[in-house]
């Protein structure tokens, strides 16, 4: 069969303007996971169609979506605790939050009202994440610890890995058509997962063990999307997990898109040895 190699497009949002460059947990941990992936919302399917997507209304709906932005770009993010969010590592590649303040902000779907913001403390980035989108992840600590609510809430960590019948979403403020301006509001969107085999096939030789796809007819991740969770219920759990990090994928607005992802379930230890080492 053919091989069909992926032109990589970068995700990580860059100013207002368009970029148009190239550019799942072992056992829950309660002692940072206790409560977490709840939500004060209906879990039934919504059906949505970010590129393709539909905007997010409500704060309470996915309560652990951050954003994460300096001058001159912008990212999302999940929270893990009261402490600690993650994101993709290209986020925050030469970010250096002693020299220039960098902010995270919680409690927010449109970016023109307020939210709660924390200042960004510190970033570990994976040390396996050298000049490959390989280990395309990263921890940032808050200044000051963020409030619980009912829209400010942690999201699971699991190797809890769903069926093809699973609900599944990603979120950001990403572009939502081909050549289109990044949106202000949040917009979700519900994917489908593929097995490896299939993601090696589209993907080509850069995709890794460690990296997961997912793929559908015109929607998709797209440019201002990275860093932000894949996202699946587990019914037998009762809880919303992240299982993937949005890292790069096809250009936008192709017929067949491909959004590859770093697999979380591939870093549940580093990710609970960096927060519990500082908590």
């Amino acid at each position: 069969m053919k091989t069909h190699l992926l032109a990589v497009i970068l995700l990580v949002g860059f100013g207002p303007s368009f970029y148009d460059g190239y550019g799942s947990v072992y056992a829950w941990y309660t002692s940072s996971q206790t409560g977490c992936g709840k939500r004060q919302w209906p879990e039934w399917s919504i059906q949505s169609n970010i590129l393709g997507g539909e905007p997010v209304q409500s704060n309470k709906k996915w309560p652990w979506i951050v954003y994460i932005h300096d001058t001159k770009r912008f990212c999302g993010a999940s929270i893990i605790n009261a402490n600690w969010i993650l994101t993709a590592a290209h986020c925050v590649e030469n970010v250096k939050p002693t020299d220039k303040p960098f902010f995270a902000y919680a409690a927010l779907t449109d970016l023109r009202y307020a939210s709660i913001r924390r200042e960004v403390s510190k970033i570990v980035i994976h040390p396996d994440n050298q000049s490959t989108r390989n280990a395309d992840i990263a921890l940032l600590k808050l200044k000051t610890a963020l409030p619980m609510s009912d829209s400010i809430r942690p999201i699971c960590y699991s190797d809890f890995y769903p069926d093809s019948s699973t609900e599944c979403y990603s979120i950001g403020w990403g572009i939502t058509s081909n050549g289109g301006d990044f949106v202000k509001v949040l917009h979700e969107v519900r994917i489908s997962l593929w097995d490896d085999s299939r993601c090696k096939k589209y993907v080509g030789p850069m995709m890794k063990s460690t990296m997961m796809c997912t793929a559908d007819a015109r929607r998709n991740i797209c440019s201002g999307d990275s860093g932000g969770p894949l996202m699946c219920f587990n019914r037998k759990q009762s809880q919303w997990t992240v299982i993937g990090i949005a890292s790069f994928g096809s250009p936008c607005g192709k017929p067949y898109m491909v959004g590859v992802f770093t697999r979380v379930a591939s870093y549940v230890d580093w990710i609970t040895q960096t927060i519990n080492y500082d908590p």
